[in-house]
């Protein structure tokens, strides 16, 4: 890819590849949420350099609108500090906080992917009931909330204890089987 020394560290130095959770959670906001910059002057200041954490009165601000928006639309108990946190590059324990902050901020699979590999954390698995809901969601980002997420969840669960389901064996392929029938499934 690079032919010098110079070339390789250069790079590796390009904040426009940096991956690490509060920079994609940054340069997403910025680039897909400038409502939330309505009061905030001259922000496209921080446009030139989402390695660096935003002053502490535009992470508040963008904090607490965040906040505001989690629990409104969503149900979600995300306080301002948390939200702060996060924008500061706190780790996430709970996989689980990851979707539900994609939610809030209306990203769609690939956003999320790329978050989800941002916390050290595997893509997305379609075993899992809550990720395949989330998977079926974000095709239309801007469609779902997370009470939606949790209604379907909820539906999904009720037909399976209604369902007597024969026990299956394991097989080999059948996730891959699945994510190439993933399209069919959601029809």
């Amino acid at each position: 890819l690079c032919n010098t020394a110079q070339e390789i560290r250069a790079y590796l130095c390009d904040n426009s590849t940096v991956n690490t959770s509060d920079f994609v959670l940054r340069r997403y906001i910025y680039k897909y949420h400038p409502e939330l910059f309505v009061d905030i002057d001259n922000y496209e200041v921080l446009s030139q350099d989402f390695y660096h954490a935003w002053p502490d009165n535009i992470l508040e601000q963008v904090a607490k609108q965040l906040s505001n928006i989690s629990k409104k639309k969503h149900g979600l108990n995300f306080s301002k500090k948390t939200w702060s946190d996060y924008l500061k590059g706190t780790k996430v324990k709970i996989r689980n906080k990851v979707f539900q902050m994609a939610f809030v901020l209306q990203m769609d699979v690939e956003s999320t992917l790329e978050l989800l590999l941002a916390y050290d954390m595997e893509p997305y698995s379609v075993r899992n009931p809550l990720e395949l809901v989330c998977t079926f969601c974000q095709k239309n980002p801007y469609k779902y909330t997370w009470r939606d997420v949790e209604d379907i969840l909820k539906c999904y669960e009720e037909g399976i204890k209604e369902e007597s389901p024969t026990e299956q064996k394991p097989t080999i392929g059948k996730t891959q089987l699945i994510e190439m029938e993933l399209e069919k499934i959601f029809k």
